[in-house]
Order: C-alpha cells, then sequence, then structure tokens
C-alpha cells in the first residue's frame, strides 16, 4: 500500500509540475504548465487545505465514538498546509523552504535551509518545537511533560546531515546521486506525460477569460501513473523507481467511486488551482470521500539564501540535553528510602553497566541529593 500511494503521489506531482500560450486551449495548457515547471523559476508558494471529507455511513456504532470522530473530522477539515521555497539565484543549489501547518487551532511552522551541491547540507529549524509541544499539551494536558529548556531552542538549527554521524560520508555521496537521479527522472517523466496529454481531446479543454481547465479522469490518471513505469524501465538508472510486481494501480482504482483531478491553470498570473476528489465505493468502512484544495505558483526573483550561522547551529547532544522533561514525579523521603534499601539488597547482583543503566533511569525522578546517595549505596 505504501508503494501504490508513492506511485500516486509522484503522478500528482508531475500532474502539477507540468500544471500554461497557444492556437487551442490544449496547447496553452501544455504552455502554462511548462512555465510552472521551468527551472528558471527559483521562487514559488504551494498552498493546500482539506476542502471536505466524509465517512462512509456505520464507521462506527458507538455514539460516543461517533461524536468523538465528529470533532476529529471538523479539526481535519480545517487543516491548512502553506509553503513557499527559493533558491539562491547566483548558487541555485543553495535553498530555503518555509512550511506552515494550520491545525486544531495551533501553527506549526517548519524552516529548511540546505545546499544540494557535491557536499550538502541540510539544517532543520528547532522553532517547530515549541508549536508541537503546544499541540501535545493542548490534548495530554497535565499528562505532557514541560520542557524548561524549550526557550533556548528558539531561533536555533538542527544539522540534519551531522546527524548521519559515521555513516555520514557514505550517506552523502549517496543522497547527492540520488537527488540527480531523481531531477533526471522527474524530466524524463514530465515530458512522456506531455505527450500523452497532447494526444487527449482537445475538447476537455477549456477556456474562460485567462484560465484553462482540465479535468484529468480515473482512467487518465492511471495512464499518468503507468508512464512512470515506461519511464523507470527505459533507463537502467531509472530502476530505483520500478515499483514491485505485486504493486498494481488499475487493481487500486476498482475500490474507488471516482478519483478526478481537476486543473485550473491562469496564463496571466502564471498561478495553478488543483481539486483534487477521491470517493471510495458504497459498503466500505472508513473514509467515503475526501477532496483537496491545492494552490501553487511560481516565479523567478533575485534571491539570497544563507545557511545558518554557526553559533546558531546546535549538535544532536545539546538538543536532547535541551529537550530532557523537567521531572514531573519527585519522591518522598519514605518513598526513596524503601526505593534505597532495596537497591542496597541486589547491588552484588548488578554489573557496573547495568548500575550505570538503574542510575540513568533514576536520574530523573531522584533530587540531586537522593540521587548522589543512591549512587554511594550501590557503587
Amino acid at each position: 500500500m505504501k508503494k501504490k500511494l508513492g506511485v500516486l503521489i509522484a503522478m500528482v506531482g508531475t500532474v502539477l509540475t507540468l500544471a500554461a500560450c497557444g492556437s487551442t486551449p490544449q496547447s496553452q495548457f501544455l504552455e502554462q504548465m511548462e512555465k510552472v515547471s521551468n527551472t528558471k523559476n527559483n521562487a514559488g508558494t504551494l498552498e493546500m487545505s482539506i476542502a471536505d471529507l466524509e465517512l462512509a455511513q456505520g464507521t462506527t456504532d458507538d455514539a460516543a465514538n461517533n461524536a468523538m470522530m465528529g470533532m476529529v473530522m471538523s479539526s481535519v477539515k480545517g487543516m491548512k498546509l502553506t509553503a513557499d521555497y527559493q533558491t539562491d539565484s547566483k548558487t541555485p543549489e543553495n535553498f530555503s523552504l518555509n512550511m506552515k501547518i494550520n491545525a486544531m487551532g495551533t501553527e506549526i511552522p517548519m524552516e529548511m535551509i540546505g545546499s544540494i551541491g557535491d557536499k550538502p547540507k541540510m539544517y532543520m529549524s528547532t522553532d517547530v518545537m515549541s508549536s508541537v509541544m503546544e499541540l501535545a499539551q493542548a490534548f495530554g494536558g497535565t499528562n505532557v511533560p514541560s520542557i524548561p529548556g524549550l526557550d533556548q531552542l528558539k531561533g536555533k538549527y538542527i544539522d540534519v546531515m551531522g546527524l548521519q554521524q559515521a555513516t555520514a560520508k557514505t550517506k552523502t555521496d549517496a543522497d547527492v546521486k540520488e537527488m540527480k537521479n531523481a531531477q533526471e527522472f522527474s524530466k524524463a517523466y514530465q515530458k512522456e506525460v506531455a505527450a500523452y496529454i497532447k494526444g487527449l481531446d482537445k475538447t476537455s479543454f477549456t477556456k474562460k477569460d485567462d484560465v484553462i481547465s482540465h479535468t484529468f479522469t480515473k482512467k487518465e490518471l492511471s495512464d499518468i501513473v503507468n508512464l512512470s513505469q515506461k519511464t523507470a524501465k527505459s533507463d537502467k538508472k531509472f530502476a530505483s523507481y520500478v515499483t514491485d510486481e505485486d504493486v498494481d494501480f488499475d487493481e487500486l482504482l476498482k475500490e474507488l467511486k471516482d478519483l478526478s483531478l481537476t486543473v485550473k491553470a491562469n496564463t496571466k498570473t502564471n498561478g495553478t488551482k488543483i481539486r483534487a476528489l477521491v470517493s471510495l465505493k458504497e459498503g466500505t468502512a472508513g473514509l467515503k470521500s475526501i477532496t483537496l484544495d491545492m494552490v501553487m505558483s511560481s516565479k523567478s526573483e533575485k534571491a539570497t539564501v544563507k545557511m545558518p550561522a554557526k553559533g546558531d547551529i546546535i549538535s544532536e547532544d545539546e538538543m536532547s540535553e535541551l529537550m530532557t522533561p523537567e521531572a514531573s514525579v519527585q519522591l518522598s523521603d519514605e518513598e526513596f528510602k524503601t526505593i534505597l534499601d532495596s537497591y542496597k539488597k541486589v547491588k552484588d547482583e548488578l554489573s557496573d553497566d547495568e548500575k550505570t543503566e538503574l542510575l540513568d533511569q533514576a536520574k530523573i525522578i531522584l533530587t540531586e541529593a537522593q540521587y548522589k546517595e543512591l549512587e554511594a549505596a550501590i557503587k
């Protein structure tokens, strides 16, 4: 199922990036798509939201669960993702990506800065942690421990590549090769899709004012997905994009009542609006239908992308230390004495490693004085 969804995402991504000025709406549609996917455009925006979500009747017979499901559905319908990206005008390998997820009354920001050059770099802003904790506390209440070092993470970045540690060199080289290979595969795939669109019924493309529209049917989307496999098998270097034999997108489509993707390309603003509709057949438990709305645009602009300053980059150890929860449990003197006595009885049976591990685990719930007493007792 994961590979099926991966193929579907790849297909939708290609239709979007190909998303329009020629003699017919069809040719204008293609030309506008090429503008959106133009590699000379070094900046762009994306907005995605769940316009509608419906559960199948009889998903649950429990009234309480139905009420809870209704609350969740209401929150999910309001979810929205916005993103903007830039690549450096002079050094296109350098990029920045800013995303915001609005969910359940909380805005979660995500920022990444990096380079996909011969020496790739990737830094992720730690500001996201504050929002994640706010969301967790909204659901978990007092069960979620506070993080004393959270404020110190603001404005900092974690070195994602640095997390690879010992395997960094080998993994980094592989990542660079895969990034370049993905770009080549995308170009080849887009060429196949463009040729396919040219062969579609011209009357299915319409134009009103500056907006050209086309709705991709379930059959057309199936054909586009199959083109991804044709592309993957066209060159040995694309072998990793060939799906397993048991992955059959056509079989997946049989489970759907409807699947469509409506693309509206504006020739004046270079903006593109997309509505994706997925509905399952009657009698299917769980999700009945979902409608996604997307708005995207690209442009060329002067932009400078700078890597984070050395003082703003923190290590994995520093982040782990700052993210250690505040002790939420404190033992009374009587409770501590009981635990201390039990440890004294078994200390001779513990190895040095076991003693160290025991102390590490106990540190979070003991006061400094209690910890020192326990340490002295079991050594």
